[in-house]
């Protein structure tokens, strides 16, 4: 599974066991690459990856 879609999978969990809450923004592109260790391109891709699922 290419790192895009494994961060990507990780923050849709996160996001149906209710973190973060309503209202609450998703974690940035920069804390992204720190968290994971990924390029900003790949931390990109995630975001745009959760935009077209919703």
């Amino acid at each position: 599974m290419p790192p895009y879609l494994r961060v990507a999978a990780d923050l849709r969990r996160q996001i149906l066991s209710g973190r973060p809450g309503p209202g609450e923004r998703l974690p940035s592109v920069r804390a992204l690459q720190q968290r994971y260790t990924i390029a900003g391109g790949t931390a990109r891709r995630r975001c745009a990856c959760c935009a077209r699922r919703g």
